[in-house]
């Protein structure tokens, strides 16, 4: 009578095939991939590029100015190392300014990665939006977000050319007699020049205090306050307080004076794509208003 080979257990075959699926999942193609690292950002532009890139998850820890729900605030722009020490990041966004050194120095010193980044003009954004797109696994989210730049100020461009250019005063603040304004080299003149306007202001540096009397003689026909502020909260504000500082200032006789509704316009970040059209729009109305 022949023999026959005992058939194996049913157990040990679903066993067997759980081994070798298990087995097959834990192989990997080339080197495992690194740890997520562990982001704490100090300049709010910074934290706002992590976000528009999906990356939000990375961050441990902002400070108090920068727009990440439920991230942990270290402090200000410059705030105590341990604060920042005690989130464990792997790498920390320190802005590429004066400001800032002293912090960053110091936590250099503690052995903890920085990564300077400056953000004062638009190509600033650009190479930094890059350059944490490649840091944070985000290459072609960054890519996009600096090509929707790039076609926001191209439709701008076409749109001044149409329209021609506009003379415009920017404006970051005022005191009794005077405003402080900015005479080109930031990415709000960058904006500006880009949709038509002519900054009425020509010497000087990122920040001038400039008399009444100079604003006067300059003749802007567009007031812009890049922000609101308790003074000079909205549009209706700004205007009674140039028509009784300069009543004869074109800008105020044609009720062409502005307050961008929030912070999206003063500060470097990922969202001036979508200031652009806003901004050309204005000057179409100053240049309607001639």
């Amino acid at each position: 009578m022949p023999r026959t080979t005992p058939k194996r257990p049913r157990l040990a075959l679903i066993l067997a095939a759980l081994a070798a699926l298990a087995a097959a999942c834990g192989r990997r193609d080339g080197p495992r991939p690194a740890p997520a690292p562990r982001v704490v950002s100090i300049v709010p532009a910074a934290t706002a590029v992590v976000v528009a890139l999906g990356e939000a998850d990375h961050l441990v820890g902002v400070t108090r100015y920068g727009h990440a729900p439920g991230v942990p605030v270290v402090g200000d722009t410059n705030p105590p190392p341990e604060r920042v020490l005690a989130q464990e990041p792997d790498l920390v966004l320190v802005g590429d300014y004066p400001s800032q050194a002293p912090t960053r120095e110091k936590l250099a010193a503690l052995g903890v990665e920085t990564l300077p980044l400056p953000f004062v003009t638009l190509a600033d954004m650009r190479a930094a939006t890059l350059t944490l797109g490649a840091r944070l696994g985000a290459t072609p989210e960054a890519e996009a977000l600096v090509a929707r730049l790039d076609a926001a100020l191209a439709a701008g461009r076409a749109r001044a050319t149409e329209r021609g250019p506009v003379k415009v005063l920017v404006v970051y603040g005022t005191e009794p007699g005077f405003v402080y304004t900015t005479a080109g080299g930031d990415h709000v003149s960058e904006l500006l020049a880009a949709v038509g306007g002519v900054n009425v202001v020509h010497d000087g540096g990122l920040t001038v205090r400039l008399g009444l009397e100079a604003v006067l003689a300059r003749a802007p026909e567009l007031v812009l306050h890049v922000a609101p502020d308790a003074a000079l909260p909205d549009d209706a504000a700004a205007l009674a307080y140039w028509r009784q500082a300069l009543p004869d200032l074109p800008a105020a006789r044609r009720g062409q004076v502005r307050v961008w509704p929030d912070d999206h316009l003063a500060q470097n970040g990922p969202w001036l794509a979508d200031a652009v059209a806003p901004l050309a729009a204005l000057l179409d109305r100053a240049a309607a208003a001639r």
